[in-house]
């Protein structure tokens, strides 16, 4: 069972809204912003927790119980928006910038980074403003990585059920075959984090400068080398064939760095370049070898030239 929704908070405001929407209407909003809903009762069972007072007024900040109710739920802002509650809603309507403050908030990418990114879509946002769409609207604290995984899933399997027509199935297999290059999908389902923050800047547009291919390869390496450990100590009657497929993954990693070199290999490449830099630096010449010890330190006092010693020095050529 999915326990929470990211969106949660935002679910909240519109449950206590006062213009008493109902789950269906709840469930509805949610679809068109494609905001999570785990289903299975799980508005009945919020709306029930949130204990709203009576009279409720909201919108009036002067009314002490409303004002109390909105500040313990963390819901004021919803209510009484400033530049930065604009700033997020604006995020949430325009589907590129929401596609990639998901992602880039599932591989732990810095804010800074994903406020950058933004500028780039045309979105003009700061830090704090980040992190109050991602309170409302993406709180990935709510949620474990399976439960991650299984929202997005949801997200597109939805599809199928607005219509039994020919066009909407159609729409929504389109919509399930291109759910696997989202790059929200790949970054739930990719148990390495920094693999996906590198694939997701690939498919934003953004080719790494460097990739340090001798490290990822002994990496996939080792990888492999363990899931065949894995495999032989497993009881699982495909073991054997898993461990066999498995030990073609390490075979092909470890051929590709003989090719490549391994990473201790190119890092004793380094400390040969730096050591003969440093040797050539040792046979610099000192300037008392160079003047075979004939030189001073004293330091005298020249006098300035006036103009016409320039220009008689300038104009005259030397006697020899």
């Amino acid at each position: 069972m999915i326990r929470r929704s990211p969106a949660e908070f935002y679910i909240k405001y519109l449950l206590v809204h006062p213009d008493g929407y109902s789950d269906e209407d709840v469930e509805q909003t949610l679809k068109e912003h494609q905001l999570d809903n785990p289903g299975g009762g799980y508005l009945p069972r919020l709306r029930k927790r949130l204990k709203v007072p009576t009279p409720f007024y909201p919108y009036n900040d002067q009314h002490p119980f409303s004002w109390r109710f909105l500040m313990r739920e963390k819901l004021f802002p919803l209510f009484h928006p400033d530049h930065r509650m604009l700033s997020a809603l604006n995020i949430l309507h325009k589907p590129r910038a929401k596609e990639a403050v998901e992602a880039m908030t599932l591989v732990n990418d810095p804010p800074a980074l994903i406020c950058h990114r933004l500028l780039s879509l045309g979105v003009r946002i700061d830090v704090k403003d980040l992190q109050r769409y991602q309170h409302f609207f993406w709180n990935t604290q709510l949620v474990d990585s399976t439960e991650m995984r299984a929202l997005l899933t949801v997200r597109v399997d939805e599809m199928f059920l607005d219509g039994e027509d020919a066009a909407n199935q159609v729409r929504a297999g389109a919509m399930k075959q291109a759910n696997y290059i989202d790059p929200r999908w790949l970054a739930a389902r990719s148990p390495i984090p920094a693999v996906a923050a590198l694939l997701n800047q690939m498919r934003f547009g953004y080719m790494p400068d460097r990739i340090d291919l001798a490290r990822l390869v002994n990496a996939a390496a080792s990888t492999a080398a363990v899931r065949v450990l894995e495999e032989l100590g497993s009881a699982h009657p495909m073991s054997g064939k898993n461990a066999h497929h498995f030990s073609d993954v390490a075979t092909n990693m470890f051929n590709m760095l003989e090719l490549i070199g391994s990473p201790d290999e190119d890092f004793r490449k380094n400390l040969t370049v730096l050591g003969l830099e440093t040797e050539e630096l040792e046979n610099v010449k000192t300037v008392e070898a160079v003047t075979d010890g004939q030189y001073t330190s004293d330091m005298q006092l020249l006098t300035e030239g006036t103009t016409e010693d320039v220009g008689e020095s300038s104009s005259q050529p030397d006697p020899k």
